[in-house]
């Protein structure tokens, strides 16, 4: 899996998108703590998962629930 991975290193507050052009995805944390949110209308902004180093998560493209986390 690592020759197709991609690192991506992130700042505070910087925001990324959790598909890639309809493909799937696989998000490591390997340090820090990556907040995941939904944009609701009215542009409010609600929490829906916090990940911490070792976790995983797995977006759907397309999906309109929060993706699956996944605890190592």
């Amino acid at each position: 899996m690592t020759t197709q991975a991609a690192t991506v290193r992130t700042r505070r507050g910087q925001t990324i998108s959790l598909t890639l052009d309809g493909s799937e995805a696989l998000y490591f944390v390997r340090s820090g703590v990556l907040m995941v949110d939904v944009t609701l209308p009215d542009d409010l902004r609600q929490v829906v998962g916090l990940l911490y180093p070792a976790t995983c998560c797995v977006p759907a493209s397309r999906r309109r629930t929060p993706p699956p986390i996944f605890r190592r």
